[in-house]
């Protein structure tokens, strides 16, 4: 009998390594398609996000011409352009995906 836990032990070790080069396959080319996920809503979003910000900017050149309220909103359009800029950016820069690198909200569980 303790030849049979012996030979089962043993499967289930083999059968155990066998399945991890599997998983790390796995996980590996599901990190490549979050990572190209990211270059392409990279590229989507940034691509509108210049056009907004070059009109914001060039309006912002001429703030005699503009009252005080559109002055603001336009300050807070550049101000926030900028920073889904960087999060986008942040987003490709990304070597390793990995559960602590989310930088949104967190999902509820």
């Amino acid at each position: 009998m303790v030849g049979a836990i012996q030979v089962s032990e043993d499967v289930t070790e083999r059968v155990r390594l066998e399945e991890e080069p599997h998983e790390a396959e796995v996980t590996a080319g599901r990190l490549e398609a979050v990572r190209e996920t990211a270059i392409t809503v990279n590229h989507e979003i940034n691509n509108p996000l210049t056009t907004i910000l070059a009109i914001a900017q060039v309006l912002l050149m001429a703030p005699d011409k503009l009252d005080e309220k559109t002055l603001e909103q336009l300050q807070t359009v550049e101000h926030e352009v900028k920073r889904i800029a960087e999060v986008t950016q942040r987003l490709q820069s990304m070597d390793e995906l990995k559960r602590d690198d989310y930088i949104g909200p967190r999902p509820l569980k």
